[in-house]
């Protein structure tokens, strides 16, 4: 019974499928993603930094059938002297016609700039302001080298699931990152090398996740692009002393680091490249190893997952993984797209039914059967004879329930459903 319960879940996930939005304290900015990036030539390094900035840091005015925002980028390049070098300035407008869009974490507008950089150290200042509002935001100091000499440099990770006006490598700019959300990514490693293939190895938190040999690839002169709010590495087709070492780790890699062995047909290691794979909105009550296990009541028994909480720390990954393994609904990847909707929801719970009372919105009976069932199609609030506020929920298989408010301090109890 249980499973069924699980797999009902499954549905409602597949058909109403939430993304949550952070809580954000007043006056604080939710996360922005920047990046350094080099793209070697045959004489000089372009240095590019990268941005990325979710539409909830934004702040938005309607516009008649619109909502607009507008920021502004700007970037300053120092020697390590503190002389001055170089400046680019992003004005930048956003529009969305829908305000869920607008309060969105996953939902992002991209860009970049442009240094040509002498070989040397260097120190970026980057500023965003919100020009809207006018709140501004100043990231800490970031070191740059450039080097003419240098055989070896960071991986781009791109994703080719999406092409815009042919472009068919798509920039991942999470900082560097590997985003660990179910999606097949490649990594390429831009080498200035006399090596024509490389014998690689893969470690995905120590684990040994790929060993073999790799040719290295010319794929032309290397440049980024915008396009439709994403950025895109474009090569050209033309001779060049730059080529690339193309890696596709698949989908089973696994939150944590990822580390990039390059060895010579001696297997000598050359070049050690680390990076991480990282699961940027994971909710909020997966990341407290107590709570999740806690909210498996609401859809399992206590003695079926009772020997996870008794687990050691070593062991509670593991088994933590194989339970909600057992539903995955793609268990060919090691994201478990019905995991994260369940905590997803749970995480909404815990922010929206709480009450003034001080009853958690988890233990509330509206945040049970948003655990259980998801968003409703259909929310209607209406009030009793006594005046008693009533909210009526509509499911798509004409499941309804009913909760009211008989103190009017916002908890509802379950009245029949």
């Amino acid at each position: 019974m249980k499973k069924i319960l699980i797999l009902f879940l499954l549905f409602l996930a597949s058909v109403y499928p939430q993304k949550m939005r952070e809580r954000i304290p007043e006056g604080l900015f939710p996360r922005m993603f920047t990046d350094i990036l080099y793209l070697p030539g045959d004489t000089a390094t372009a240095v590019f930094l990268t941005y990325k900035i979710p539409y909830s840091t934004l702040v938005f005015e309607k516009k008649g059938d619109d909502f607009s925002s507008s920021y502004r980028i700007d970037a300053e390049v120092f020697t390590e002297n503190n002389n001055f070098v170089d400046r680019r300035i992003n004005d930048e407008q956003v529009n969305t016609k829908s305000f869920e869009v607008t309060n969105s974490e996953t939902v992002y507008d991209d860009g970049f700039m442009q240094f040509n950089l002498e070989p040397g150290s260097y120190n970026l200042v980057t500023q965003f302001t919100d020009l809207n509002s006018g709140k501004e935001m100043r990231t800490r100091n970031v070191s740059i080298k450039t080097k003419i000499s240098s055989k070896f440099f960071q991986p781009l990770i791109i994703s080719r699931n999406s092409e815009c006006n042919g472009s068919l490598y798509r920039l991942v700019n999470y900082e560097g990152n590997i985003p660990f959300d179910g999606s097949t990514y490649e990594l390429l490693i831009p080498v200035k090398d006399s090596e024509s293939e490389y014998n690689v190895e893969v470690s995905n938190n120590g684990w040994k996740y790929f060993t073999g040999t790799l040719k290295a690839e010319v794929l032309g002169k290397a440049s980024l692009s915008l396009c439709e709010g994403n950025i895109f590495v474009n090569f050209t087709p033309q001779n060049s002393s730059v080529s690339y070492v193309r890696i596709s780790p698949g989908s089973q890699l696994l939150e944590g680091e990822l580390t990039i062995s390059l060895m010579n047909k001696k297997n000598e290691v050359v070049q050690n490249l680390k990076t991480n794979v990282k699961w940027y909105d994971k909710p909020h009550s997966l990341r407290n190893r107590e709570t999740a296990v806690k909210l498996l009541k609401f859809i399992d028994e206590e003695e079926t997952y009772k020997y996870i909480t008794d687990a050691d720390e070593r062991k509670f990954d593991s088994l933590f993984f194989n339970y909600w393994k057992q539903y995955d609904p793609t268990p060919d990847d090691s994201y478990n797209e019905l995991m994260d909707e369940y905590y997803k929801r749970a995480d909404y719970a815990a922010m929206n039914f709480s009450s003034i009372s001080g009853k958690p919105g988890l233990e509330s009976d509206r945040g049970k059967i948003y655990i259980k069932f998801g968003k409703p199609v259909n929310i209607e609030r209406t009030s009793n004879e006594n005046g008693k506020m009533i909210e009526i929920w509509e499911y798509a298989n004409q499941k309804k329930f009913s909760f009211i408010d008989e103190k009017g301090t916002g908890e509802f109890n379950l009245m029949n459903g």
